[in-house]
């Protein structure tokens, strides 16, 4: 860190930083880190692709595939990143489906505490249907 503050310009320095960070298992500083250096070089890929490791390691998935997506616009062979891409759509695709089986789950519950059959009926189709989706 010293070094990043000795030659606050360097993004080579904050990369190194961020690496480091990233091996500590420190995600959020490792973040921070490539960020700066980021400012430094906007088109720093190795910056990016580390940033975007630390951030599927926190569970940023969102953030990570825009990093990974950055990436690919500039180095479109890649093999590497297009896995990344393809994993995180998945596991985005995955969040999205628990989240609305989490959602289909309380309608149904409230539509049975509320005796309303066809409404329990409704819901537990749509739970029936996410739940083959997850599979």
């Amino acid at each position: 860190e010293s070094a990043a503050q000795f030659d606050p310009d360097n993004a080579t320095t904050h990369f190194q930083l961020g690496f480091l960070k990233y091996n500590d298992k420190d995600y959020r500083g490792a973040v921070a880190a490539f960020d700066t250096a980021i400012t430094k070089v906007s088109d720093y890929a190795n910056a990016k692709y580390f940033r975007g490791l630390s951030y599927v390691r926190l569970g940023d998935n969102q953030k990570a595939l825009a990093d990974f997506e950055d990436i690919q616009t500039t180095n479109p062979d890649n093999a590497e990143i297009k896995a990344e891409i393809e994993e995180l759509i998945e596991r985005l695709s995955a969040e999205g489906l628990r989240e609305r089986f989490s959602e289909a789950m309380r309608n149904l519950k409230l539509a049975e505490g509320r005796g309303d059959r066809e409404e329990t009926q409704k819901w537990l189709e749509v739970c029936q249907e996410l739940s083959k989706k997850m599979k």
